[in-house]
Formats: C-alpha cells, structure tokens, sequence
C-alpha cells in the first residue's frame, strides 16, 4: 500500500506469524515428545534407589527450555495484540492508518 505506517504493521505482524509457526514446530518435535513420554518407561514402584531423582535431574534441561519457550510465546503474543492494538486502537497512531479495507487471515 502507500500507507507507510500500515506497511510497517504487516511487515511485524508477518514476521510475528513466521515466528509464531516456528514456535508451534518447535513445540511439537521436541519439547511435548520428550514430556509426554517422562516416565513412561520405568515402573516407578520398582526403582532402584535414588533413580527417580536421576531422571527428574535428567529433564532439569528440557524444563529449562520449556520455560525459555514459554516466555518467548508470551512475549511474541504481547508484540501480536500490540500490533493489532496499533492498527484498530483509538490512539493517534491507529488513526493515521486506515484500515477499513483491510481484512487479515487466521495469524494462528
């Protein structure tokens, strides 16, 4: 378009939707697999002692990383609804760019 201010909006918001489709990849080849399977193979009944605190260190680094994700997912939705609140919000900003014509797809 020739609005500047609108072309900066949907140059952050598509970046935002590729890092979105990064994240949900990343989720869903190694961060779920490894917690949906935690324990799954060990009778928990009949541990050696000291083995279930083996395993529970053993996660220790995914757990951090779930944790990692997790704050980047949070900012990454807080940098979405500001986007959004830049172009439909009632600040001066919104008003400068006229999207009354624009219609976005599904981000996610």
């Amino acid at each position: 378009t020739d609005n500047r201010s609108l072309n900066k909006v949907i140059l952050v918001l598509s970046s935002l939707c590729l890092e979105v489709r990064e994240l949900k990849q990343q989720l869903f080849t190694s961060l779920l697999p490894p917690i949906v399977m935690y324990g799954e193979r060990q009778d928990c009944e009949n541990l050696p002692k000291g083995e279930a605190q083996l395993m529970m260190g053993r996660i220790l680094p995914l757990l951090q990383e779930l944790r990692c994700f997790i704050t980047r997912s949070k900012e990454v939705a807080a940098n979405i609804i500001t986007q959004l609140d830049i172009l439909y919000g009632q600040e001066k900003v919104a008003q400068s760019i006229v999207t009354k014509d624009v219609h976005f797809l599904t981000i996610f």
